[in-house]
């Protein structure tokens, strides 16, 4: 099965390309937050879904996002690759999220990916640990070797546009 990364600016909508993108595929999609909130949620004995819901708390939702952003930051610190790959080891084909440059190339020296895919969206700001970590990742994109594969999908319309778009970088046929 082909593995895709998906990556964007926070709210860009990168689970939901990737939730269709498996849809599509059949693979398994998960994003590096979800991942992680599961090993926070152990840390504070909680079920990774109250962590993850607690994500979009307008209180504790800054807080939450911190903690998970400071998990994979000390993760990456130790191997840039192993949440990746403990991803991939668990059988997820499509891993959306990644956060700095040095996962980027670290996943492309791997070879882990078959498609790199960035989704854009109109209007959408990027919140200042983006562009800490992303300052030159859109650069990067367009400096990679040419075996390695991107997709650049514009998510500025409907839901429906964006399922359509997805279909057809796939090469797939909408229903």
């Amino acid at each position: 099965m082909k593995t895709y990364a998906v990556l964007g600016y926070t709210q860009s909508g990168k689970s939901t390309v990737g939730n269709m993108i498996a849809k599509a595929t059949g693979g398994d999609s998960a994003s590096i937050s979800d991942y992680l909130s599961v090993h926070l949620g152990d840390v504070w004995g909680r079920h990774g879904y109250e962590i993850q819901n607690l994500k979009s708390h307008p209180v504790a939702g800054p807080y939450i996002r911190q903690q998970l952003y400071e998990l994979g930051r000390l993760a990456e610190d130790q191997d840039p690759l192993s949440i990746i790959n403990q991803m991939l080891a668990d059988d997820v084909s499509i891993i959306c999220g990644m956060r700095t440059i040095v996962e980027l190339q670290a996943t492309i020296e791997a070879k882990l990916f078959d498609q790199y895919w960035w989704v854009s969206r109109s209007g959408n700001v990027a919140r200042v640990t983006d562009k800490v970590h992303y300052l030159s990742l859109d650069v990067r994109l367009f400096n990679t070797p040419s075996e390695i594969m991107f997709m650049f999908i514009d998510n500025s319309g409907t839901l429906e546009d964006l399922e359509y778009k997805v279909l057809d970088a796939l090469g797939k046929e909408s229903k």
